[in-house]
């Protein structure tokens, strides 16, 4: 199979993948590009870096369909490979270039981390949750290893960067840790929360969508470490962004309201028949 058949291929299956009605077929047209691209790297008498990096986005790819088809191993494994593959390719892309805004670099580490952040993902989904903090844990290493600050990395690792610290917050919180690991899920929703309002653009609703996520997921942090004042400014802002998303923000204005919302006030008894009984009212002078 010549290049241009192999990225048709690939072109088909991003297509059928977009259709819930069409996942069966897009599974396995998906087992086929994997297999066109593995066979063209194992047959090339150079490295072709392309073909390296369709059959990592390939994988990648298969392993998001495996996961929302219910088959949770399936897709790890999948996941596993991908993540192989954009760490080779990360590696060699490092070798050549110095600078890690170098095109190239950054998005060879802003795919080595999104990818990383979905295995996360499908791990957990599989039931294995310490591996999910793991995988989460060495991404946001690995990201701040390469790229000190986020704020100024290159667009690709700014964007994965915040996507990885958005998830491993929300796995923080969720792993029932100590009080450090509450300090620490604050801090990476607030870094999330920081990277994704400086990557708001109006004109992709994705951007705000994905802020407003972050905002449940810091006000869950907020609420956990009973920081009210900073809950207090936090809720307007995303209250704001969700009515700016209108009906497509109704979960999260759910959810919003769900961790927001104090704490039910328990109903008090009805003790006002045994204060009768015990002190019946005194008969009224106006009453004779």
């Amino acid at each position: 199979m010549d290049p241009d058949e192999r990225e048709e291929l690939f072109e088909q299956a991003v297509n059928l993948a977009a259709d819930r009605r069409t996942w069966s077929d897009a599974d396995r047209l998906w087992t086929r590009v994997v297999s066109a691209y593995e066979a063209a790297i194992d047959t090339s008498a150079k490295v072709d870096r392309n073909d390296e990096r369709q059959v990592a986005r390939a994988l990648w790819r298969h392993a998001s369909l495996l996961s929302m088809l219910g088959r949770a191993d399936e897709a790890v494994d999948r996941g596993r490979k991908a993540v192989t593959w954009f760490t080779r390719i990360h590696d060699a892309v490092n070798a050549e270039h110095a600078d890690p805004k170098t095109g190239r670099r950054d998005e060879a580490l802003g795919e080595l981390l999104t990818a990383m952040a979905d295995l996360a993902g499908f791990e957990f989904t599989a039931g294995r949750h310490a591996a999910r903090l793991d995988l989460l844990r060495q991404a946001a290493e690995s990201g701040i290893a390469e790229a000190a600050n986020p704020l100024t990395a290159g667009p690709h690792t700014k964007r994965a960067m915040g996507f990885v610290y958005h998830h491993y917050a929300a796995a923080l919180l969720e792993s029932g840790g100590d009080r450090d690991d509450l300090v620490q899920a604050s801090l990476m929703a607030s870094l999330a929360v920081e990277i994704r309002q400086g990557d708001l653009d109006a004109a992709k609703l994705d951007t705000a969508w994905e802020l407003a996520s972050t905002y449940v997921v810091f006000a869950r942090c907020l609420v956990a470490m009973d920081d009210r004042p900073r809950l207090d400014m936090l809720v307007p802002l995303a209250e704001n962004l969700m009515d700016f998303l209108g009906p497509s923000a109704a979960d999260l204005r759910e959810e919003l309201r769900v961790v927001t919302a104090p704490e039910a006030i328990p109903e008090l008894p009805d003790i006002l028949p045994q204060r009768l009984a015990a002190h019946p009212p005194r008969r009224r002078w106006w009453r004779r």
